[in-house]
């Protein structure tokens, strides 16, 4: 069957969510929240969604980009998900080879993506030159049966929803980029390569 990598339709959202709920249960993924990330995504992120599919079916997708919080200049990331009944099929090859590639022509220095901690997830990365960095865990809570107290609210501490900003959100975003420079498991974290050498593989 053939495997077509191509860009991202808006008829594919409810496609692209159903393959990144299978491949990454762990996240939240919705037909609009797709259709929405790519709609509005920053123009310096330079977003690009690529989709995998075969027998006009979308098996796997790529999301790819550059890292414009909290990371150092010309860091790219390429999120890579693939529909776990087409893994071990060239899907994740295919698109991560689109990916380095549109990534590698914006000037990247290095390229960061997330994988599963199971073998066959870390193999794949490792085997195409990515080493291992930060790691992730992913907590389960039901809130509904153990919602915790709420904490003390320091002294001179206001809490505001995201709907008081609206008029005006500057000031969340500034401290967002601030947070994000610290924060575990950033674009420091996941599997990093060298876009120099991936560049370097595809001359020629």
């Amino acid at each position: 069957m053939t495997l077509i990598v191509r860009d991202f339709r808006v008829a594919d959202a409810e496609a692209v969510a159903e393959a990144r709920r299978a491949a990454w249960p762990y996240g939240v993924s919705t037909a609009e929240g797709v259709a929405w990330e790519v709609a509005h995504a920053p123009a310096g992120r330079r977003h690009r969604l690529l989709v995998a599919e075969a027998g006009g079916t979308v098996v796997g997708t790529a999301a790819t980009g550059m890292c414009t919080a909290g990371g150092a200049a010309g860091h790219a990331f390429a999120e890579v998900r693939v529909h776990p009944a087409h893994r071990r099929r060239g899907v994740g090859t295919a698109l991560l080879h689109h990916a380095e590639e549109h990534l590698a022509g914006l000037g990247t220095t290095a390229v960061h993506i997330r994988t599963l901690d199971e073998r066959p997830c870390v193999t794949f990365a490792e085997r195409r030159g990515y080493r291992r960095a930060a790691g992730y865990r992913f907590w389960r809570l039901d809130p509904a049966a153990a919602a915790p107290a709420a904490p003390r609210v320091p002294p001179g501490v206001e809490l505001r929803t995201a709907a008081d900003l609206a008029g005006d959100p500057r000031g969340w975003h500034t401290a967002e980029t601030e947070v994000a420079r610290g924060r575990p498991g950033g674009v420091d974290g996941g599997r990093t390569r060298v876009a120099g050498a991936t560049r370097s593989t595809r001359s020629g």
